[in-house]
């Protein structure tokens, strides 16, 4: 099969890239305690944990979704050849993380950054699987049951026991790469560059309170997050929501301009009444997650960069930032972080 000439610059970055690339991690302020594992039901409140890029599972205790599904993180070398889901890391990694039953995954994008694991992931939680035309390419690619499969549309709400799931209209970062759908053809080994993107999403998660279930004194609104999987706006587009946690891709973020990273704070974060905000998709997506997360090295990303711009408009607007590390949990019932889902 033939390499798009931006597939072979992709790899020749990611092969070649000068091994002792030395990168310092913006500190930042994590306000927060360490603390077990909480149960859900006792108070209305979301659980969300980071499994690089901008993977997620998001429980309420009524029921688990799974954002985007990317576990297989194939290293630079499997880039070379057609690529597939790593069942036996996926199935490890789940069990690991208590995950043995799913009622929703949700696609934001088709690059195999975000989707090359998603049916596997919708097939061995028994979950239903949502995305776009190009998300159902792949999955009929698998031999996934498309009775299971559900087309997302924007603006459109899901629910799952007490997860209420909004699919909201968004679009990838400038300058990105396999642009436009999957097409027809697309078979299972396959190229990097067949991961077209296939149209772009954000979610935002709320969860229901019924009776018997408390809130927080101090929330009008149930508790509620946004994801952001790439680095762009359309501004107006996510309307009057709110959200407790902003999990703001920062991914190519440091190659634009202050003024866009600015516009891109205001319509994500600020907007949105955010306490927290979380960069996500910073990290090199050709390690496994048993090793620490690192960013992506220059010339490909530029972490450090975003970083400064993210930690300014942090400062001046009170919103905390927290750099997750891998299989970090976020509650919205406070700041407590669960630095490790055993702990």
């Amino acid at each position: 099969m033939r390499h798009s000439t931006g597939l072979t610059l992709f790899l020749f970055a990611l092969c070649f890239v000068v091994t002792g690339y030395s990168h310092s991690v913006v500190p930042v302020q994590i306000d927060a305690v360490r603390s077990k594992r909480l149960d859900p039901p006792e108070l209305a409140r979301l659980i969300t944990t980071y499994f690089g890029t901008s993977t997620f599972s998001v429980t309420d205790g009524s029921a688990t979704i799974i954002i985007d599904g990317f576990l297989s993180r194939p290293s630079r070398s499997d880039l070379l050849t057609p690529l597939q889901p790593d069942t036996e890391r996926i199935i490890n990694t789940l069990r690991d993380s208590g995950i043995s039953k799913a009622h929703g995954v949700f696609v934001s994008h088709t690059h195999y950054d975000h989707a090359l694991d998603a049916a596997t992931i919708a097939r061995l939680t028994g979950s239903q699987l949502y995305g776009s035309r190009s998300a159902a390419r792949i999955a009929a690619a698998e031999g996934f049951p498309m009775e299971r499969f559900t087309l997302l549309r924007h603006r459109k709400t899901f629910y799952h026991g007490d997860l209420k799931v909004t699919v909201l209209p968004w679009v990838h970062s400038p300058d990105a790469m396999f642009r436009g759908a999957i097409t027809s053809d697309f078979a299972v080994p396959a190229w990097a560059s067949a991961y077209r993107e296939g149209g772009s999403y954000a979610f935002h998660i709320s969860t229901r309170s019924r009776p018997g279930k408390a809130r927080l004194a101090h929330r009008s609104n149930p508790p509620s997050i946004l994801i952001v999987p790439t680095s762009n706006l359309v501004r107006r587009s996510l309307g009057g929501i709110k959200a407790d946690i902003v999990f703001l891709s920062i991914g190519q973020l440091g190659k634009q301009s202050e003024r866009f990273a600015e516009a891109l704070w205001q319509e994500a974060v600020i907007l949105r009444s955010a306490r927290i905000v979380v960069p996500i998709h910073w990290d090199d997506f050709t390690k496994p997650l048993d090793e620490p997360l690192e960013p992506l090295p220059p010339p490909l990303d530029q972490f450090e960069k975003a970083m400064a711009m993210i930690n300014e408009y942090a400062l001046r607007d009170g919103v905390q930032v927290i750099l997750p590390e891998a299989f970090m949990q976020f509650d919205t019932a406070g700041t407590n972080i669960f630095l490790d889902p055993e702990e």
